[in-house]
């Protein structure tokens, strides 16, 4: 169920190299619905567990505006020179990591059974 067929695409007709190809991947059409279902499920749960002010997860919202934003924001006091402030941010601790004894603990509260949880 879970197969992905990579196909490469030359970008040019005298491709050598593998950045000379465009990855394609085709997902099978079961996985599709499996992952349909599964994410249409978790949607009516996260309106109740997402809070409004976790930016990643508003509705309408792609998770790197956030990242966006607050980039501008560095940038702007680090134009300004302010002194006594010194900013340090590790985008990759708040984006790239997920705790997943913890999501999966949330889950189980939410209702979701062990075939649920081990399929996401």
């Amino acid at each position: 169920m879970n197969e992905t067929f990579i196909c490469l695409i030359p970008k040019k007709s005298d491709s050598l190299k593998v950045t000379d190809y465009r990855p394609i991947s085709l997902v099978t059409g079961l996985y599709k619905v499996i992952a349909k279902t599964l994410a249409s499920r978790l949607n009516e749960v996260l309106v109740t567990t997402v809070s409004p002010h976790q930016g990643a997860f508003v509705k309408d919202r792609q998770i790197l505006d956030v990242v966006l934003i607050a980039n501008e924001v560095v940038e702007e006091i680090r134009q300004k020179k302010e002194k006594g402030l010194v900013l340090k941010i590790d985008f990759e601790k708040a984006y790239d990591h997920v705790e997943w004894r913890f999501l999966e603990e949330v889950l189980q509260r939410k209702g979701f059974g062990n075939r649920w949880r081990k399929w996401m």
